[in-house]
């Protein structure tokens, strides 16, 4: 019966400890979002989006979002319309609105499970 007991504390004392550390932390995290309530998030996104890229500003992300689906969508038409490929297998990646790619890559489709098997092969 003592043993049980002073297990008891041991863990009610190793609990008040973590409690104690768990308010501090969220106190730390608290006092931060007070002094900043933006987060830089507006500076972040305007890194990433628009400075340097040469590109044309939008309004938000989500605009840009909408007319990036939208170009896309107007060459998946333009390539099924007309546009010889050399072979029967590509890859389309469309990296801005606008911006688009076609990779034909040598010797056909790409083996994904290989990946997953030998990295370094896979890349070869």
């Amino acid at each position: 019966m003592e043993a049980s007991k002073e297990r008891r504390e041991a863990i009610e004392e190793r609990t008040q400890a973590l409690q104690e550390q768990f308010a501090q932390l969220f106190g730390e995290i608290v006092s931060k979002r007070e002094k900043d309530t933006t987060g830089n998030f507006y500076e972040v996104m305007e890194e990433y989006y628009w400075k340097g890229k040469g590109d044309e500003r939008h309004v938000s992300p989500t605009k840009r979002l909408i007319s990036l689906k939208n170009s896309t969508t107007e060459l998946k038409k333009a390539l099924k319309g007309g546009v010889k490929l050399s072979q029967t297998y590509s890859l389309t990646y469309c990296s801005a609105p606008g911006r688009s790619y076609v990779i034909e890559p040598h010797g056909g489709e790409l083996n994904y499970g290989l990946a997953e098997r030998n990295l370094p092969k896979f890349f070869e």
